[in-house]
């Protein structure tokens, strides 16, 4: 069975409060994990709407967050190349990539988006993939 189905998204996720002026979002809720708690990876602000990012996997789940703009998230299973799946990843969304989960994404212009992971950050883990999307 592919780990495709390990991947999980949630939507409108970790909102303390919304009204007509804004929507704020509880950091606190967005880094629960039933294991434990995500370790904060890095927060990427997209000043290009065409730029491919990731192309990779690693031996370790990820988390993102988006509390504004918008993803187009590309997944493969290394394992099972054959096994895909395309997520739109929306403001207040959050999405879990089990390891060994190719990932990559194009965001729309301004977005932003938080990475977590369930180890330290460690660039020597990532693996470049370079088969089918």
């Amino acid at each position: 069975m592919s780990l495709l189905h390990h991947v999980s998204l949630e939507r409108r996720y970790a909102i303390a409060h919304a009204d007509k002026r804004r929507v704020v979002y509880d950091p606190e809720i967005i880094s629960i994990n039933p294991t434990g708690v995500w370790i904060p990876h890095n927060v990427i602000v997209m000043e290009d709407g065409t730029l491919e990012l990731g192309k990779h996997f690693h031996p370790y789940r990820e988390m993102f967050f988006t509390p504004t703009g918008g993803f187009d998230f590309r997944l493969v299973d290394v394992d099972a190349p054959e096994n895909k799946r395309s997520i739109q990843l929306d403001a207040g969304s959050r999405i879990v990539i089990p390891p060994r989960i190719a990932h990559k994404w194009v965001a729309k212009k301004g977005s932003v988006i938080i990475g977590f992971g369930d180890v330290p950050f460690d660039p020597s883990l990532m693996m470049p993939y370079e088969g089918p999307w």
